[in-house]
Order: structure tokens, then C-alpha cells, then sequence
């Protein structure tokens, strides 16, 4: 079940992942807790997530939908 979060650092177990999809194009990613904390920082929110995003496929930025 998808679950929003305040941030990733309180939010997010040793074996969560966070799912990201655009909203322009429906691409999908996950990337684990190392992952997410290193390429977002652990206090990150999903607005600080979804405006700092740009799609890998259509380029599309600040339309990343998140979640755990």
C-alpha cells in the first residue's frame, strides 16, 4: 500500500523503497533507502522529491508522483 510520508529519514526502513513515477509520461523507478538518502538526502520531503526530479525519459520536471 502506498504510504506518504513526511521524509525519507523517518519514513523509510532498512528494506522500504521509494517508488517514483512520472506524471507527464507514467516511466516508474524504485531505488532503495541507500540510494534515495544519497541522491535526495535523508531529510528530503516528497515537494523537495517531486520539484528537484526530471524524468530520465521525456525530461519532464516537477511532475514526479512518490511514495514508499
Amino acid at each position: 500500500m502506498a504510504m506518504m510520508f513526511p521524509n525519507l529519514d523517518r519514513s523509510m526502513g532498512p528494506s522500504d523503497t521509494l517508488k517514483i513515477e512520472c506524471g507527464a509520461c507514467g516511466r516508474r523507478s524504485t531505488w532503495t533507502r541507500k540510494q534515495a538518502f544519497a541522491l535526495l538526502g535523508a531529510g528530503s520531503t516528497p515537494a523537495d522529491i517531486r520539484w528537484r526530479l526530471a524524468c530520465a525519459g521525456c525530461k519532464v520536471k516537477g511532475r514526479a508522483r512518490v511514495w514508499i
